[in-house]
């Protein structure tokens, strides 16, 4: 854990590193990333290929469970990120349209890059 200012520290002075970040995801009609939208839609990055794909469903008999699909793609020159879909947010109260285009209405769920 990182310090941060003191204006924005929690109790214990600290804060998490590495948290997923919310990102604009293109996909195709099977769902799978096609292009990635970073840094607040200044930037569009192709996904040239999918290297790994895996699915986590745990906490299923918690009020919030994660279910989430993984995409690890390569993007425009071969840089690795690994993306994931929070397929949790299935309820339509709980979603965000303004932030998803037609593509990620279709797929469901809300799109994070994983930072490492």
């Amino acid at each position: 854990m990182a310090r941060r200012p003191a204006e924005a520290r929690d109790a214990q002075g600290l804060r998490p590193l590495g948290l997923p970040r919310a990102v604009r995801v293109r996909a195709d009609t099977d769902g799978v990333p096609i292009a990635v939208t970073l840094e607040g839609g200044r930037r569009t990055l192709e996904v040239e290929r999918v290297l790994e794909l895996w699915r986590i469903v745990e906490g299923w008999w918690r009020e919030a469970p994660a279910d989430r699909t993984y995409y690890r793609v390569a993007v425009d020159g071969g840089r690795a990120l690994t993306l994931f879909r929070d397929e949790s947010f299935r309820d339509e109260s709980f979603r965000d349209e303004s932030f998803r285009d037609d593509a990620e209405r279709a797929s469901g769920g809300r799109w994070y890059e994983q930072r490492e």
